[in-house]
């Protein structure tokens, strides 16, 4: 049989002509492998993005989108020789040149580095590229008239003296591979003597950013992540979070990860595939190191495999005994607290976020006996707006084990109540509300139709006439039931919390 190479994440593989993508890869989880059939490098002008070279030195310019900066293309040969006229403590000034840009005496606000167009004496026929040294606010003829901004070089306007020239102006050049590439989830597809394939993205932490970098490592705790939307710059994960604190805010390069912390779409994540600049609005999760070229390949609808470095570190929903075999396998000092049996089930670590936890270097594990996990079955698919805000008031929807605090419990009384998060359930409508009878261990949630919106409740005997919350059947949406540890609610007072884990097997 003869034989060819392949190329499998970086590493050559010797294979047989017959050989298919099958045979290579596991492809059964539904994710995308990127397969290149051949890479040429693409030498490609900046669209907005010049180089400017001087007698003193060079610099970089970026234009803006303004009719200025149209200007500037459109001049581009005038402005190629322009010497330094004068300098002051606020500006450098190039030129003069004849345009024809509008005469505006308005002040503007400049800051260094800025590259604009000025007017002497308000005469077109003395027109000036200038440069801002600092950062001031004054008139120049052209109400502002900037075109741009230095963006590599800006010490260069502290070093033009009179005398320096413009020597040449030309756009500026980036090369790139170009592939020849398809994405795919077929087994069968047939490989040809070259190809390259990628299977997954490797993904490093930005430690400066361990908040967001939990929320992602949650995101792709099932090992891949899916695209719902895919542009020539980025492509998005939507994602829904309710707060999330600034954190690490840098330039977006290809490559770059990052998570919205604010307005809409806030915990949508975003893998860049172009640069684009920083935004408060984004904190940078870590970048694609290994697979880069699934970024170009990938589109709406697919589903890709993501390896962290670091991987999650959370033993929340452990055994004391599993943590601490996952902890000595990364070097961690693991402690108990609370129920040490190697049995017993964790239902809190410190530190809680895994980027700090390594940074730390130990960690500290509390935990219950197994006999006091109460075990609920949601009603996700009659109910997902109402399970969805008690997976996020329990900390279901990102731990395995959640927590609930009683606000009200007697054994007088055939519920017991939990505290709920009223900003949260501001409108969390009727929804799978019950009809005749409330059974014993369901859980329900009043609705936003009564003032105490959002309050938890489990019924510990059935009831055809009030819900879990003690509301009547209209303003009670049913949100599960409990199928373990019923019993352990009994004996409950309140600020109690309780631990729960939902039936996954059922789900």
């Amino acid at each position: 049989m003869i034989g060819m190479k392949v190329v499998v994440d970086g590493e050559t593989r010797e294979v047989s002509s017959d050989t298919r993508l099958g045979d290579l890869l596991e492809l059964d989880s539904g994710c995308s492998v990127g397969v290149v059939r051949k890479v040429e490098r693409v030498v490609e002008e900046r669209e907005r993005e010049y180089q400017l070279e001087t007698t003193a030195g060079d610099f970089t310019l970026t234009l803006n989108q303004s009719g200025y900066a149209d200007s500037f293309i459109e001049n581009v040969e005038n402005l190629s020789s322009l010497g330094v006229r004068w300098v002051s403590n606020k500006i450098v000034a190039f030129g003069p040149f004849s345009s024809e840009v509008e005469i505006d005496k308005s002040d503007h606000q400049y800051d260094e580095g800025d590259v604009f167009f000025g007017v002497s004496g308000l005469d077109n026929d003395n027109t000036y590229m200038m440069m801002a040294r600092n950062r001031h606010k004054k008139g120049y003829g052209t109400g502002g008239g900037v075109i741009g901004h230095i963006k590599r070089g800006k010490h260069m306007v502290d070093v033009f003296s009179e005398g320096d020239r413009i020597e040449e102006i030309e756009r500026l050049k980036s090369e790139r591979e170009k592939h020849d590439s398809f994405s795919t989830t077929d087994p069968d597809t047939e490989l040809e003597d070259g190809m390259q394939i990628y299977s997954h993205l490797k993904i490093e932490l930005d430690q400066r950013s361990p908040l967001s970098a939990e929320y992602f490592l949650r995101k792709t705790e099932r090992g891949y992540i899916e695209i719902d939307e895919a542009t020539e710059t980025y492509l998005k994960t939507e994602g829904k979070l309710r707060n999330l604190a600034r954190e690490e805010n840098s330039r977006r390069l290809p490559g770059t990860i990052t998570v919205r912390n604010e307005g809409d779409g806030r915990g949508n994540i975003y893998i860049y595939r172009k640069e684009r600049p920083m935004h408060p609005n984004h904190n940078a999760i870590g970048s694609v190191t290994q697979g880069t070229p699934l970024l170009d390949i990938l589109d709406e609808g697919c589903k890709v495999k993501i390896k962290t470095s670091p991987q999650r570190l959370l033993s929340i929903g452990l055994t004391q005994q599993q943590a601490n075999e996952m902890y000595n396998n990364h070097d961690i000092k693991h402690s108990r607290k609370g129920s040490t049996s190697d049995e017993s089930i964790i239902i809190r670590q410190e530190p809680r976020l895994t980027l700090d936890l390594i940074d730390n270097g130990e960690v500290e594990t509390m935990a219950v006996d197994p006999d006091q996990i109460i075990t609920v079955e949601l009603y996700s698919e009659q109910a997902p707006q109402t399970t969805d805000y008690f997976k996020r008031v329990s900390r279901l929807i990102s731990e395995d084990v959640g927590q609930l605090e009683v606000y009200f419990a007697s054994q007088k009384i055939s519920n017991v109540m939990f505290k709920g998060d009223q900003d949260l359930a501001g409108n969390l409508k009727p929804e799978n509300t019950p009809e005749q009878e409330v059974e014993k261990g369901e859980i329900g949630i009043t609705n936003m139709s009564k003032p105490n919106k959002g309050m938890i409740g489990i019924r510990l005997e059935p009831s055809g006439e009030y819900g879990p919350t003690g509301e009547g059947f209209k303003a009670t949406n049913l949100a599960g039931k409990v199928v373990k540890g019923l019993d352990n609610l009994k004996e409950l007072e309140s600020s109690q919390k309780i631990y729960i884990k939902e039936d996954v097997e059922d789900v």
